[in-house]
């Protein structure tokens, strides 16, 4: 791994967790309309899906189990670092009802392509369209 691979997992590793934070202090909302209301630094649309998908990778490493960040922890952040590109990245929440207990997930998307999770995740997860919220989270 380059010294440069090395900075982005920190940077990484301490944006989820303050992720993590913000959503459990502040809530999903208010984190949301936060991380979207900052400026882009990027003005063109600077990466590609492979590139996204190494980050998803990233985050996954430094914040997926046993470090204890969430799914939604991890596509929340993930989706912030896709808006500091411009890039039109849809935060999608599902549910599922299986065994009598529900769950719920969620994962990012790009231009219709699942980027933090496997590609058929829509179809185990009965997904929230539109702004079911009150939030506009895309």
């Amino acid at each position: 791994m380059t010294a440069s691979g090395l900075v982005r997992r920190a940077g990484f590793a301490l944006g989820v967790r303050l992720t993590r934070l913000a959503l459990r202090t502040i809530g999903f909302s208010r984190t949301v309309r936060l991380v979207g209301s900052l400026p882009t630094p990027f003005t063109d649309r600077t990466a590609t899906i492979a590139a996204v998908q190494r980050w998803a990778d990233d985050i996954e490493l430094v914040g997926g189990r046993p470090y204890g960040a969430s799914c939604l922890d991890r596509s929340v952040f993930l989706w912030f670092v896709m808006h500091q590109r411009n890039l039109d990245a849809y935060i999608r929440i599902g549910v599922t009802f299986d065994h009598g207990r529900l769950d719920g997930h969620a994962w990012v998307e790009l231009d219709g392509t699942v980027v933090n999770d496997d590609p058929d995740v829509a179809d185990r997860f009965a997904v929230f369209e539109g702004d079911p919220i009150g939030i506009v989270f895309s």
